[in-house]
């Protein structure tokens, strides 16, 4: 019997085995050689990703979705048909935009220096495809770019794209009648024609970009200006910002003038610019006084023409510093796009987080973020005969990062969701609170009533607190402000034979940050209502709307409101 068992076992794993061994011949070959080949190594991370069967995955759920949709009885026969047309589009799209052709991604990361880690991206795609939208709007060729010679050294982001956007405009107009969508096809005509009308050629327009296109963010440390951030008054660097694009000739000039109906100022004497000063002003950014200035091929939109001039006559350039000497270690000079972070720009934006912040925790955990992800980054992507790869360099290790972000992603969304559930439960009991509280202050200002011949206390404001603490009938008081910490108001000077409808006491503006307001109304009773208001006079116009106060007793109100504003 023991022979037998032993038997069938043995049996059964030799064909378990020929069964692993069947599929594993089975197995369909991947591109893992040829993305490995590009990869580093021996380093920190090594990641292979075949996407065919997530590309399956969301293609199918694309499938299903589209029948759940024209399944759906209360939608129109011609609503599905709009439906149905707009995902035939987003169908052709993906399948002629070259993602499907993606049959490998790699990653590797490797330390090069102290704090530097090399890190390589690459996308492979299968022989047999064809170009697709994505490595026929790139231009075939890695080029020089023009902005990382410029830059100023307190650049603390720049990237930069070589992108033909005729190729991408072609690519969506030929989606859009291989789908037959009418609503497509009628927004991109509508901005086909808005620049018609302005008599600009669409075409020419598109025609005239040559294929570059930058964009920069500047901090000046230099150059620090108070900013409003909550109820607090913040010190910030000067952010400036441009984005530059190539042109071959003044056509895209003339036609964002004709654009923004601009009659172009004087030269002042610089034959060679063409400059166009665009209406904006803001009393908290002062300096934001944005330009549209052309100098040869050339064309810069940017926060003002001090930043334009600085790209025009470069002086303490951001690559002849030591941080980005080494970032830029080893990186290829040219590419179809790079990007630039510098870890200023973490700091800065953890410092104005820590500024207008008074919770001990949130200043903590700005200071976790910035440890860990203040990080320093520049990278090259150059388009390749099979796919594309992304060659950079980072002060942090990326496989801490990717670590990183797969645990604290999750929870940071999680938290996303908890934190605003959390704070609205939180305000709910303090409105319940408050009213709780209303209504006994109240009926304090009732007694005081009765003992007074129904006249409740001449003194506006806050003051009348002192007047019942003196004749002993509020003794705590705490009693006298809203759990949010501030007082309430009160209309001083009315009787119990008042209009019942009078606002005796209610929260000042921004007691429950200025969407809700408890009132407690002369004849008892309490009513919480959800608006958004600034002022005790915008809270007596509410209320006059709800109850139609008499000409004489709304303009007393509108006058004790005013009185309460002046001297909160």
């Amino acid at each position: 019997m023991n022979f037998c068992i032993r038997f069938i076992v043995f049996a059964v794993l030799c064909l378990a085995c020929w069964s692993l061994d069947a599929k594993a011949v089975a197995l369909p070959e991947t591109s893992f050689e040829e993305v490995a080949d590009k990869l580093d190594k021996n380093g920190t991370m090594f990641i292979y990703f075949s996407p065919d069967s997530s590309f399956k995955l969301i293609a199918e759920h694309f499938k299903l979705f589209r029948r759940m949709v024209a399944d759906k009885d209360e939608i129109t026969p011609d609503d599905k048909k709009a439906a149905d047309d707009l995902f035939e589009f987003i169908s052709i799209l993906t399948d002629s935009s070259g993602v499907p052709s993606i049959d490998g991604i790699g990653l590797s990361s490797v330390q090069t220096g102290k704090k530097i880690f090399r890190g390589r991206l690459y996308f492979h795609k299968k022989e047999e495809s064809g170009p697709g939208m994505i490595w026929s709007v790139l231009n075939e060729s890695p080029q020089t770019f023009y902005l990382p010679d410029v830059m100023p050294a307190d650049t603390v982001y720049a990237a930069g794209w070589f992108f033909q956007p005729r190729i991408f405009w072609r690519w969506l107009e030929d989606a859009a009648v291989q789908s037959k969508s009418e609503k497509v096809q009628q927004v991109l005509g509508s901005i086909r024609k808005s620049f018609e009308t302005r008599d600009i050629a669409w075409d020419a327009f598109l025609d005239s970009f040559d294929g570059e296109f930058d964009f920069l963010l500047i901090a000046d440390s230099r150059k620090k200006n108070p900013v409003k951030s909550g109820m607090k008054i913040i010190e910030l660097e000067q952010f400036d910002f441009a984005m530059v694009c190539g042109v071959k000739d003044d056509a895209v000039f003339r036609s964002l003038r004709r654009g923004l109906n601009s009659v172009q100022p004087p030269l002042g004497g610089d034959a060679s610019q063409l400059r166009i000063e665009i209406p904006f002003s803001h009393p908290d950014m002062p300096w934001l006084k944005p330009v549209i200035v052309q100098e040869g091929n050339k064309l810069f939109i940017a926060s003002n023409i001090e930043t334009v001039e600085r790209l025009l006559k470069p002086s303490d350039l951001l690559k002849n510093t030591g941080e980005f000497k080494s970032l830029a270690d080893n990186i290829p000079v040219k590419g179809n796009s790079f990007e630039y972070l510098s870890a200023r720009l973490v700091r800065i934006l953890v410092s104005a987080f820590k500024q207008s912040s008074e919770s001990l925790s949130r200043r903590e955990f700005a200071e976790s973020i910035e440890r860990n992800f203040a990080v320093g980054f520049f990278g090259v992507c150059q388009v390749t005969e099979n796919g594309f790869i992304s060659t950079f360099n980072a002060t942090s290790d990326p496989a801490a990062l990717l670590a990183a972000k797969t645990v604290l992603l999750p929870a940071a969304l999680n938290a996303g969701m908890m934190v605003p559930m959390f704070n609205n439960l939180l305000e709910r009991n303090r409105r319940d609170a408050c009213a709780a509280r209303l209504k006994e202050l109240g009926f304090v200002l009732k007694m005081y009533a009765m003992n007074n011949h129904d006249r409740f206390p001449e003194i506006g404001g806050v003051k009348m607190i002192d007047e019942l603490v003196q004749k002993g009938l509020l003794k705590d008081r705490t009693k006298s402000y809203c759990p949010s910490g501030k007082p309430y108001a009160y209309m001083g000077g009315y009787m119990e034979t008042s209009s019942k409808d009078i606002p005796l006491l209610f929260d000042f503006p921004g007691n429950h940050g200025g969407t809700f307001a408890n009132v407690f109304f002369l004849d008892g009773r309490v009513q919480g209502y959800e608006m958004r208001i600034n002022s005790c006079v915008e809270l007596i116009n509410f209320l006059h709307r709800q109850f139609n106060y008499s000409p004489e007793l709304y303009r007393q109100l509108l006058e004790k409101a005013a009185q309460l504003d002046a001297g909160k």
